[in-house]
């Protein structure tokens, strides 16, 4: 937990799947949630607190890249070797400082979404979200 109350600089961060780079971070590049409440906190009629310590794991990563980023294709790629092996690529997702020092880690993580993408008249923001979920997400620590 201490790495993440150290200066940051983004770029110093790098995020790897599976072996492969994700290049051509957005200014707002990734967010990192675990999709349950680690503590649930009931309260009783009487007023009674208790607190429940969840053994939840499971979280999700997303990231945006420019659309410029070759990136794009790799993931693509797997998205369409998934579909025709009918093989889920599952993959260690990395977000650590150039120093070393892991900031979160995606254990079993697996693409769940392609970018969305809008076409029209003018192009849009260029940018695209991949999204990834993780059995096991684990903070620095």
């Amino acid at each position: 937990m201490a790495d993440l109350l150290t200066d940051y600089v983004s770029q110093d961060v790098n995020m790897i799947w599976n072996g492969i780079p994700l290049e051509a971070p957005a200014d707002t590049f990734v967010t990192v949630a675990f999709d349950e409440d680690q503590v649930v906190v009931t309260q009783g009629p009487d007023g009674a607190v208790a607190h429940s310590l969840l053994p939840s794991t499971l979280g999700t990563i997303e990231v945006t890249l420019q659309q410029e980023s070759p990136t794009h294709l790799a993931l693509s790629a797997i998205l369409d070797a998934q579909k025709s092996s009918r093989t889920i690529q599952r993959g260690t997702f990395l977000l650590e400082n150039l120093n070393g020092a892991s900031l979160y880690t995606g254990i079993n993580a697996c693409i769940t979404n392609p970018p969305e993408v809008t076409y029209g008249k003018s192009h849009e923001d260029g940018l695209r979200t991949w999204t990834f979920k993780a059995a096991e997400l684990k903070l620095a620590g």
